[in-house]
């Protein structure tokens, strides 16, 4: 518009110098009043020039500081505007572009932009400046630039416009935007969709595309690949005793060991609560597999030290091979996970190679499990009863209490079977009820029937004694049935004890205030402290039959029996020894100084009749 209004003014201009160069034409010949009226016209459009002449000046001078403001603008833009050749030399650029680059302006000019692009995006460069130079497209594209301090950022390009030289050349300008906040919200945001929050490893849903491009080139390539399913043993009970916090502090030590026992080229996830997949690729020979599994193993070997405690945890591992196990990632995980439930089976602390006959295997656990939700309700569960004796006199004292199922199908099963699978589904805490109450009602049966004195030995789970409210619980059966708490003892496993003495504490305490004898299950096994037992009121020990098994050949197992022994009778404790099945254990086991024993020896768990019958011959 300024520009239009300065041409209007001088085509004004220049009319009114050719209407005083025409009437100077006409003065000749002209009279003294022509003249004078003359003058008075060329006085009036003198005036008009001067005015005209005022109002370009003006005008020129808004122009200037148009033209100045512009400037202005253009030089501290936030945003960086280029102007670029056809080969990509910048031929002008505002001051914020100069800054983008780390270069000072006046070094720019003929400078190649490519020379600012880190390599790897030098082909979207190129693309993005023919597409808007040839075909005069507005083209937006984002890349890396390196600034003269080695400084990388992410930039937006965005063509503005595209014009043509008078020599034929042609230029466009770009607008380039500093992006590399935004990138660096968007990458915290993607790394936070695809790994897990607690360690940092890659979640499921990163192992999946993971998983899927190395699958396609295992394909092309003909190579072996492996996926590792691997579970935590007993680590609920690390979360029940010692809190969430504790549990998550030892999930970040275990991802430690298990990168120090994989390869470089391997991936480890975290997938569940406490479940983690390893994908080993590049599988030269399947000793590979092995090799690595097996340090995987190992690295458990040693102590977790997790707020002061020292936690002996070890781990299960199922393994699936491509293409043997599976040609697509639901074969390999699921197989992987089916051979991980059977290195559970096994004790766990090991791994397992999957095969096809676990499957058959893993759908009669599932017709199992399912199947066990019922038992309790169509009486199917039992209780028998296995003697405790005193050496001695070879009478009866206690019984220990031993569930079985009943199956309508398979027969009797022992709890080593189905136990394990309670306590996975969380039917365990029913199970040790229903035994505890059962347990508790055959007693005063037998004291009622003249089995004067008996006791019975009930053995409580894990998670039966780390729930809230058991003490109420065992109250509460005592009250219903009647039984006076000393003829009641509660075995609890070493490793409960010793998985949380803070918590345990006043539970045992309580037990033994109401009367109930405390007896320590497994006695010897996988534990070395033993400050526990000034601190619990604990009345019995009883030996584990894995040093009872080889006393009479080990003198190592020998000295063990006779230390404990002699230790429980510092400590005013009673002695049982388990699992004793020849007379010449039990003749070792006299000789040491334990004077109560059970096992094959004098009998088997037996029915309820069949120990009322037994207990009345032993008298």
């Amino acid at each position: 518009m300024m520009k239009k209004k300065l041409e209007d003014i001088n085509t004004l201009r220049k009319k009114a110098e050719e209407q005083l160069l025409h009437q100077t034409k006409k003065m000749q010949g002209i009279s003294m009043k022509g003249i004078k009226n003359l003058a008075h016209e060329l006085g009036t459009y003198q005036i008009e020039l001067e005015m005209q002449n005022e109002e370009l000046r003006r005008a020129q001078q808004e122009l200037e500081a148009s033209r100045s403001r512009y400037a202005d603008l253009y030089d501290f833009a936030p945003i960086g505007y280029f102007t670029l050749d056809n080969n990509g030399l910048i031929m002008e650029a505002n001051l914020s572009g100069a800054k983008l680059l780390g270069i000072d302006r006046r070094y720019l000019i003929n400078k190649p932009f490519s020379a600012f692009v880190i390599r790897d995006d030098l082909s979207i460069f190129r693309t993005h400046l023919l597409e808007t130079i040839e075909k005069k497209l507005r083209m937006t594209s984002e890349l890396r630039i390196k600034q003269k301090n080695g400084a990388i950022l992410f930039v937006q390009l965005q063509s503005i416009s595209s014009n043509d030289n008078e020599d034929g050349s042609i230029f466009c300008r770009t607008a380039t935007i500093d992006i590399t906040e935004r990138r660096h919200m968007e990458d915290a945001i993607r790394h936070q969709a695809n790994h897990d929050a607690l360690t940092n490893m890659p979640n499921r849903r990163l192992l999946m595309e993971i998983l899927t491009v190395t699958l396609e080139q295992a394909r092309r390539s003909q190579d072996k690949l492996a996926v590792l399913f691997l579970d935590l043993d007993r680590f609920k009970y690390i979360n029940d005793t010692l809190g969430h916090n504790a549990g998550d502090m030892l999930l970040k030590e275990v991802v430690l060991r298990l990168q120090n026992s994989v390869r470089a080229s391997d991936t480890i996830s975290r997938t569940g609560g406490d479940e983690f997949n390893i994908l080993l690729t590049k599988i030269s020979v399947p000793d590979d597999i092995l090799t690595i599994a097996q340090k995987v193993i190992n690295s458990f070997s040693k102590h977790f030290m997790i707020n002061g405690h020292e936690l002996d945890i070890t781990t299960s591992i199922g393994i699936s091979i491509y293409p043997e196990d599976g040609k697509n990632i639901e074969e390999l995980f699921k197989n992987a996970d089916i051979a991980m439930y059977h290195a559970k089976e096994h004790g766990g602390n090991s791994y397992q190679f999957y095969n096809p006959a676990m499957n058959i295997r893993s759908v009669e656990r599932l017709q199992l499990e399912s199947q066990l939700s019922r038992a309790l309700k169509r009486c199917e569960l039992t209780v028998y009863y296995q003697p405790q004796i005193t050496i001695d006199t070879q009478q009866i004292f206690s019984a220990e209490a031993l569930v079985r199922w009943q199956h309508p199908e398979k027969g009797v099963i022992d709890p080593v079977h189905f136990i394990p699978l309670a306590e996975e589904t969380g039917f365990i805490t029913a199970i040790d009820e229903w035994v505890l109450k059962t347990a508790c009602l055959q007693v005063n049966q037998w004291h009622n029937a003249g089995l004067k004195n008996l006791c019975v030995a009930v053995n409580l789970s894990a998670k039966e004694f780390q729930t809230k409210g058991i003490i109420e619980r065992i109250t509460r059966i005592l009250r219903e049935t009647g039984l006076n708490p000393e003829y009641l003892s509660v075995e609890i496993t070493e490793s409960i004890v010793m998985r949380n003495l803070e918590l345990m504490l006043p539970k045992i305490t309580k037990l033994a205030e109401m009367g109930i004898d405390i007896s320590i299950d497994d006695f010897g096994t996988g534990y070395s402290s033993l400050n526990y037992l000034k601190k619990l009121p604990i009345q019995t020990l009883k030996i584990d039959k894995t040093f009872v098994h080889d006393i009479t050949i080990s003198d190592e197992d020998e000295a063990i029996v006779g230390a404990v022994i002699a230790m429980a009778g510092k400590l005013k404790m009673k002695v049982i020894a388990e699992g004793v099945e020849t007379a010449e254990q039990m003749a070792h086991l006299k000789t040491l100084g334990c004077n109560k024993m059970q096992g094959y020896l004098f009998s088997k768990p037996i029915s309820a009749q069949e120990f009322g019958d037994l207990y009345r011959v032993s008298k």
